[in-house]
């Protein structure tokens, strides 16, 4: 019995009406992309903001790599933005591993002031005159100014994570000469410890990262899993493997089953978590979101369209998507961050902000007050978005330094912390740093393309296309 007799069978229909069903939604999938391009109204693009890429560094800028204005990262349909090659032939020996610094000792918890006349929620500021209530000294900051730290000796960071205690988790991925690693460094940018990570360390791939309860969580793309690792320990463990789901009208299944016509292999990449137990998981393999129950995969959202997904936030309980549309023969490749809806037997994404065609954004942060951050590696800027997607900014300088290549975010209160893999070539090392933006959405007003004219944005030129 072929597998169209079988589907039959589980749909109650028979062989010839399987077949007819495999090519209608064959052919579907195939003319998505173009019908789209065409005024498709299940996405309107047309009337998102749209976010123009930047003027990148130029060379003589600290931290930036010689590029030229206005070019953006292009690449082939249905595929992802690779990192820049780097120059200079075979990568350095691993410099030897530095001695952990010591935990400075938690400060005792200041007295609280008293209520005036026992009244609670009315505290008064105590007088040095009061011998029984003497008055408290102020409070230590997290941090010492900016948080700035170059990350030496390791692959490029793929994710990163503020912990429990004020350090910053940094995961980097293996190259083949640097194994991937899970690195702790203190807010004055010392390197407390680092754990190396991954079956065979040399050869892992990583993604991102958040901290869920005390362990710092990260991608193991090579494992397709997720991983949990406790800062103070190093103990790691692995969370779940991301299933391989079948095709859905193939295997007869209407859930947990991917909306495809290959099956495709699991790809896992980013994670977020809603701090109430539940973890997102982006897949962009099979083009997909998993939710974590516990620890348990459901397949929890996908698109016909998506040609992969990316980055992952969750905002006052609402997951929030960065997908990729492939390019068609009237539109160049976008990328979309979306509100993704749980509406109990499906979900639904509505989109807030595209890039500009042919720029690829990859991972995602919510700050404090709603405003989003997403990585543009290829144009070297953190794209900041607020309002509903009413005010989108670029910021391509961080802490007095030009980003070259952002790849991992994440977020301290309302400041956005970025990870930039800077070209080995230039002789620096990679960085994490703190960017605090002001007037809400960044330090400019919203973008408006090269003519000035709202709404009819000029293309940037696509190699290519």
């Amino acid at each position: 019995m072929t597998a169209f007799a079988r589907a039959g069978d589980r749909l109650g229909i028979t062989e010839g009406q399987a077949w007819t069903l495999a090519i209608v939604f064959g052919i579907a999938v195939l003319l998505l992309p173009s019908l789209r391009g065409i005024g498709l109204p299940a996405i309107a693009q047309d009337a998102l903001p749209v976010a123009q890429a930047a003027p990148l560094p130029q060379s003589g800028t600290p931290g930036g790599a010689a590029t030229t204005p206005g070019t953006v990262a292009t690449t082939a349909p249905g595929t992802i933005a690779a990192p820049p090659p780097v120059a200079g032939g075979t990568a350095p020996a691993p410099a030897p591993r530095p001695a952990a610094a010591p935990r400075p000792a938690a400060p005792a918890p200041a007295p609280a002031p008293a209520p005036a006349g026992g009244s609670p929620g009315q505290p008064t500021a105590p007088t040095p005159t009061d011998p029984a209530n003497p008055p408290a000294g102020p409070a230590a900051p997290p941090f010492v100014g900016a948080l700035d730290v170059a990350v030496e000796g390791t692959g490029d960071v793929t994710g990163i994570a503020m912990t429990a205690d004020g350090d910053v988790a940094v995961v980097t991925t293996g190259t083949g000469a640097r194994p991937a690693a899970v690195s702790l460094y203190a807010p004055s940018g010392d390197l407390r410890e680092r754990h190396e990570v991954g079956d065979s360390p040399l050869a892992t791939t990583t993604g991102g990262a958040a901290l869920v309860d005390d362990e710092v969580w990260f991608v193991d793309e090579t494992a397709t899993a997720v991983r949990a690792i406790d800062p103070a320990s190093g103990a790691t463990r692995v969370v779940t493997t991301i299933p391989d789901a079948p095709v859905c009208l193939l295997s007869g299944a209407f859930s947990d089953c991917q909306l495809a016509l290959e099956d495709t292999p699991p790809q896992p990449r980013h994670l977020a978590t809603d701090g109430a137990g539940t973890v997102y998981v982006t897949d962009t393999g099979q083009r997909a979101v998993w939710r974590l129950d516990d620890g348990t995969p459901t397949l929890w959202h996908q698109g016909l369209d998506y040609a992969a997904v990316e980055g992952v936030a969750v905002v006052d309980g609402v997951v929030h998507l960065v997908s990729h549309r492939a390019a068609s023969l009237l539109d160049a490749a976008t990328s979309t961050v979306a509100q993704v809806v749980d509406a109990g037997a499906t979900t639904t994404a509505t989109p807030v902000a595209s890039s500009a065609p042919g720029v690829v954004w990859t991972a995602l942060t919510a700050l404090d007050g709603g405003v989003l951050a997403v990585a543009s590696p290829g144009t070297g800027a953190v794209v900041l978005i607020s309002g509903g997607g009413t005010s989108v900014t670029e910021v391509g300088e961080v802490a007095g330094q030009g980003l070259t290549r952002p790849t991992a975010l994440t977020a301290r209160g309302a400041a956005v912390v970025v990870a930039d893999n800077r070209i080995e070539a230039t002789g620096q090392p990679h960085r994490v740093a703190e960017h605090t933006p002001s007037g809400g959405a960044g330090d400019a007003p919203p973008l408006a393309p090269p003519d000035g004219t709202p709404g009819l944005p000029t293309d940037p030129p696509v190699p290519g296309t």
